[in-house]
């Protein structure tokens, strides 16, 4: 038994219905395909539903399985916290039967956990709907409650309805009981009259509850119905189940059975037993699966249940049994069958041929977990039963495969007559390493033809793809090349076993304009030999054979430069896919480079890129004979001569003309702000200075109610005093140089002469982290922070328990001071849930003041007996700012008396000099988070996915951190930005043309952007920043420009990596829409050399069009000071004409014009380029080249398009 390494590069499913002939051999025959299954359906009728939230867990895993009929969701998703969800969000499988206002909902539900699950009713989109929750495990303070609840979900906000609302003592009439189920029937009637109505363990005592009887609803409960499930997990049986759900009138729609193909059954032991230990009830799961991202498209077998063999003869690993799923014809005989298999348990899997029936077959074992009596043999063994008897055909009592969870293998075998041949690539799209065994041949008692099955026994998972059965006549060779020009053609043959192969590539293939292929060598298993570096395999085919052909791929630059410069590299070059390329262009004396055409659109000089894709690029010069670095032509069409330069204003508008030039504006014109940056934004008084994009926090204000509204953190965001990715190792300082999320007050705000001050701040806490208080901040390298944490557990990367001060100079972090006589307790128990903190600062002499919040009190009030002091003498910072963090603050409870659930809650920060208050923060003037500015709007809201989650941060920016990835169309070969995203729109300027400015950061490394021109979900175009680096079905990396036109989507240029934006870093975008020409500048704001400028053409903008701003699948992008100004409207005129060429031919002028077809010109000279009246020489011209007289004086030309 051998392994070597094989390279797959991508299998491809092809028949050829002729012979193949080559050095005098014949094919037997190629593969027929007798049956294939992708399982890429998921539950037909159904739709699966994750609502932004702060998800634990998961993934969401809704199934469906065929055998039993039942819903399923194990997959233990649940949000916020284990406590309860603050958000009162649970995932949903919703059917896309739509009711009336009166009709009746039932299912039986089944469980196995404890937590919450029920149905959904009047579903009008992701943020409305009704739901009916029921939980075993008590949650008072919050969803998924205690016994039962019945909740409506309007505009995102949960409204209680029935049932529990969180009030003290309430006592539930039913608690659902785990393994046994209850039906639930809800009923609505006219007049928006409820009834809800339980009947637990149906089959047995049947007891019935009238949760709810003819009570009227607080609105229609027309809509879609649907399923919940909330941290919903193990147990038996497995998870939540749904079964005989029913709706009328109209019943639901959609049948979920989507593998009709495929017949579940138990094969039975040697002793007749088909009854199954182990989970889910030792019922088997057999079903497809919908997530977040629709179909998981694998088949899945997740019940963990099982049977143990039997003695046979002495041997305990023959006729162990478990869930098993058939199809195909009981009449195929000889084939190839393929299918590849990821397990997630170290049980066993396998698949069955020559299947008749329960009783005759032949069985592929693969397992991990080492032998035991009863089990499978570890690594692969072959079973088979014929009339009845089971026997074993082969094991090895040393493995050489074995499989590993989470890791993908490729099970192929082919059986022929009483041959049979098994090969197993691990890992196939990695290291590739391939077992092969046999051939064996299976003689006496046979199973002579039947058709294919898969099995699963004792997985908590196994998922199966690709199954694929193609007919064989003879021994199997199986061709694999990305390339048709191979020979034997790529695909399954049969040969004569015996059969002297010669294969053969061709190579270069070039398979597409500017894309070729070239052979590097080839793999192989079976006959053919482990490898080979030629385009050519000599083998003799014995057994079932893979023969692998390798190629990399070359694409074509080609670069051309226009007159007026040169560029480097020059001409036509093929270059390895992947190669990092620059490309340069150099403009003549007196002239200008004045951007790319072709692959490109971008005006930077210098293009840096990486080759996934043939590029054609032009550099175009401009002349620029005054050196002002305005080209002239720019400056006679705007300015009317040359005789202002790049630093005069023309307009006096504050941006001279250089800068006008550069974002794309008229020089001339006063643009008027005609979109101010929302209010709400320029109201805050505080910055986020962070920028490392792993601790941006979640800076928002909430209102908790009684009083409790402030500044708001919840992210979890946070990073160890020992994390060396972060900190260099000489600098980790354990229990002090821990980092958290922050904000400081702004610039303008804060006197940086102040160095005395009293600073006080109260933090309310639902969790048991950090709180800090920073004071004289001089910048991220230089601060004093006070930090105060309730977890005693003072583990080395954890910020530490009770009250420390900690000093970061240079860089440097130390430890001033600590205090364990006071501490946080997010239940008002051991220690505070409120404290108030405050510093005094006198020169280098400083005083720390801590003290909790007695609510128990009557009036409650600030506890003095709890007050602890802090003294301490340092003078690295003299002077510097405030500013108040959180250090892994994340879910939590409330109590009675102070509803602070989650998070840490800041308030009442102030600021005292001589005892008078000169900076006060209460967070009355900032709007709440879920409080978008007036005018804007989400063109996506009711949407269950692209809604994304839109916010306002306390820190002046619109934040989107709702994660939602559409995935694109595109490939690192082919890259495509043709997915949906979040968008959020902004008011309509007062004209077409505009110039956008916004300022953007991106916590995250994925995309950011604008929107222009938009019209409406259909009709628009985006402008997308993305950080990554290309890859399949992701956006591209850098900058990318698309337009939607009636929902299909159009790349105008994508992949310029002229801008990689650097996550958490801002930078400033400047957009000119005019007409149909854009210009984008693009500066990172505090390196400005980081950045670039692009031109493109595009159709004009639509009346009454709009901007926006868009995310992809970002947790945390940041929108900032976004605006727009007015540009002036100009009439379209002619087509544009330009002279490419001037020759002096004696007494005659030739000029080579580059036109658009069917336009005419005149053309035009003066004597001077900056002063006098152009004369027109020729009118109505037409053609590429005009000759005409030189003259006696030295003259100018020019071209005046005079008809499109």
């Amino acid at each position: 038994m051998v392994n070597h390494s094989i390279r797959i590069p991508g299998m491809r499913r092809v028949a050829i219905g002729f012979a193949l002939v080559w050095l005098g051999c014949i094919a037997l025959s190629n593969g027929e395909v007798l049956f294939q299954d992708s399982f890429d359906r998921g539950i037909p009728g159904w739709t699966a539903v994750q609502p932004v939230a702060a998800w634990i867990e998961g993934p969401m895993r809704w199934q469906y399985n065929i055998d039993g009929g039942f819903f399923i969701e194990a997959s233990n998703i649940y949000s916020d916290s284990a406590e309860y969800s603050s958000s009162a969000t649970a995932v949903m499988l919703v059917n896309n039967a739509i009711t009336g206002d009166t009709f009746t909902f039932q299912a039986r539900i089944h469980t196995g956990d404890d937590d919450g699950c029920g149905l959904v009713f009047g579903y009008q989109d992701v943020e409305n709907f009704f739901r009916v929750s029921f939980s075993h495990q008590g949650r008072a303070n919050g969803f998924p409650w205690d016994g039962w609840n019945v909740d409506r979900k309007i505009g995102g906000q949960t409204q209680y309805v029935f049932g529990d609302d969180g009030s003290e003592g309430f006592i539930p009439e039913f608690v659902f009981q785990m393994g046994v189920p209850f039906d639930v029937v809800i009923e609505v009637t006219a007049g928006n009259s409820f009834s809800l109505t339980v009947v637990d363990d149906p089959d047995n005592t049947a007891v019935p509850y009238n949760l709810v009887v003819n009570q009227p609803l607080p609105a229609s409960a027309a809509g879609q119905v649907g399923l919940m499930s909330w941290g919903m997990a193990g147990g038996n049986p497995k998870g939540v189940q749904f079964s005989q759900p029913n709706l009328s009138p109209g019943g639901l729609q959609g049948f979920p059975d989507s593998l009709g193909q495929w017949t579940p059954f138990i094969p039975p032991q040697a002793n007749g037993n088909t009854t199954l230990a182990g989970g889910n009830s030792a019922r088997p799961i057999w079903s497809l699966a919908l997530g977040q991202g629709g179909p998981y498209g694998t088949l899945q077998e997740n019940s963990d249940s099982y049977a143990y063999a039997t003695d046979i003869n002495g041997n305990t690993h023959i006729d162990f049994t478990g869930p098993t799923l058939v199809a195909g014809n009981r009449d195929w005989t000889d084939y190839l069958y393929r299918v590849r298999i990821t397990p997630f348990d170290d049980d066993g899997q396998g698949i069955l041929l020559r299947y008749q029936d329960v009783d005759n077959f032949y069985r592929i074992t693969s397992a991990q977990q080492g032998t035991g009596n009863g089990r499978p043999y570890q690594g692969l063994s072959i079973q088979k039963k014929v009339a009845g008897i089971w026997y074993e055909v082969f094991h090895e009592d040393t493995p050489t495969f074995v499989p590993q969870n989470g890791v993908p293998f490729d099970l192929m075998a082919a059986i022929n007559g009483t041959k049979l041949d098994v090969l197993v690539i691990k890992d196939p799209d990695g290291a590739a390493e391939v077992y092969p065994f046999g051939p064996f041949d299976i003689m006496e008692a046979t199973s002579n033809s039947g058709g294919i099955g898969v099995f699963s026994w004792g997985m908590a998972r196994t998922e199966f793809d690709n199954v694929q059965v193609e007919s064989v006549d003879g021994t199997a060779l199986l061709v694999v090349s990305a390339v048709d020009t191979v020979d034997p053609a790529p695909g399954l043959h049969s040969f004569l076993p015996g059969t002297p192969i010669h294969a053969t590539a061709t190579s270069p293939t070039e398979v597409m304009p500017g894309v070729r292929r070239i052979i590097t060598g080839w793999t192989g298993a079976g006959s053919v030999p482990a490898s080979g570096a030629e385009g050519e395999a000599d083998f003799v085919l014995n057994q079932l054979s893979v023969l692998a052909w390798d190629w990399t791929t070359n694409y074509r630059l080609n670069v051309e430069g226009g007159p007026g410069g040169s560029v480097d590299p020059e001409g036509e070059q093929w270059m390895d896919a992947g190669a990092v390329v620059q490309v340069t262009a150099n403009p003549d004396s007196q002239y200008l480079f004045t951007g790319w055409s072709g692959d490109a659109s971008s005006a930077n000089p210098t293009l840096g890129f990486t080759l996934n894709s043939p590029r054609e690029l032009v550099a175009h010069f401009s002349a620029d004979s005054d050196g002002d670095l305005l080209p002239d032509d720019w400056e006679l069409e705007f300015l009317g001569s040359l005789q202002l330069d790049g630093g005069d204003d023309r307009d006096l508008d504050g941006k001279n003309n250089l800068t006008e030039y550069r974002m794309g504006s008229n020089p001339a014109f006063d643009e008027v702000l005609t979109v101010p940056t929302p209010d709400e934004l320029l109201e805050s008084a505080w910055v986020n200075p962070q920028r490392d994009f792993s601790l941006p926090g979640q800076w928002v204000v909430h209102d908790f109610g009684d009083g409790y509204r402030g500044l708001f953190e919840n992210s979890n965001d946070h990073r160890g005093a020992d994390d060396t990715t972060f900190l260099s190792p000489e600098n980790v300082n354990p229990l002090v140089s821990f980092e958290g999320p922050r904000l400081v007050i702004r610039d303008n705000l804060w006197d940086p002469a102040r160095t005395n001050y009293d600073l006080e701040a109260v933090f309310t806490v639902g969790d048991n982290d950090g709180n800090c208080l920073y004071f004289r901040y001089v910048d991220e390298d230089n601060w004093y922070r006070v930090t105060v944490v309730g977890e005693d557990n003072n583990a080395a990367w954890r910020a530490p328990f009770g009250v420390s001060v900690q000093k970061k100079a240079a860089g440097v972090y130390t430890e001033l001071a600590a205090d364990f006589g006071i501490a946080t307790d997010p239940e008002d128990v051991s220690w505070y849930k409120k404290i108030r903190v405050h510093v005094m600062a006198d020169g280098p002499d400083f005083e720390v003041q801590v003290i909790g919040w007695n609510a128990f009190t009557n009036p409650p009030t600030w506890d003095l007996s709890s007050e602890i002091i802090i003294q301490f003498w340092d003078d690295a910072h003299p002077a510097g700012k405030i500013g108040v963090g959180a250090w892994g603050q994340n879910g939590g409870v409330g109590t009675p008396e102070i509803p602070v659930n989650a998070g840490v809650l800041i308030d009442d920060i102030s600021v005292n000099v001589d005892g008078a208050i000169v900076f006060g923060e209460g967070w009355e003037s900032m709007p709440m988070d879920n409080v978008l500015p007036v005018g804007w709007e989400n063109p996506y809201s009711g949407h269950s996915i692209l809604v994304g989650n839109w916010r306002i941060s306390a820190h002046g920016a619109i934040l989107e951190n709702g994660d939602v990835n559409v995935r694109t169309t595109g490939t690192v070969e082919n890259p495509r930005a043709d997915a949906d995203a979040p968008m959020l729109i902004a008011p309509a300027p007062e004209t077409p043309n505009y110039l956008l400015e916004a300022v953007l950061q991106s916590f995250d490394d994925d995309g950011i952007g604008l929107i222009y021109d938009y019209v409406d979900p259909e009709n628009y175009a985006r402008v997308l920043f993305y950080n990554q680096p290309t890859g399949n079905a992701i956006m591209p990396q850098g900058v990318n420009v698309s337009r939607k036109i009636d929902g299909v989507w159009f790349d105008l240029f994508v992949e310029d990596q002229t801008f990689i934006y650097r996550p958490a870093y801002p930078f400033e975008v400047r957009l000119a829409v005019d007409n149909g020409s854009y210009h984008l500048w693009v500066e990172d704001v505090e390196d400005p050399s980081i950045g670039g400028t692009w031109n493109w053409q595009d159709q004009a903008p639509a009346a009454g069009n709009r901007f926006g701003l868009a995310s992809w699948a970002n947790s945390d992008a940041h929108f900032y000071s976004m605006r727009a100004w007015t540009l002036p409207e100009r009439t379209v005129g002619p087509a544009e004409v330009k002279i490419t060429g001037l020759q002096i031919l004696g007494d005659t002028v030739v000029l080579t014009l580059d036109l658009p077809g069917g336009a005419t010109f005149d053309v035009q000279v003066r004597t001077a380029l900056d002063s006098g009246d152009w004369q027109t020489i020729a009118e109505d011209q037409s053609g590429t080249e005009w000759t005409g007289p030189v003259g006696d004086d030295q003259l100018f030309w020019r071209v005046i398009a005079t008809a499109p």
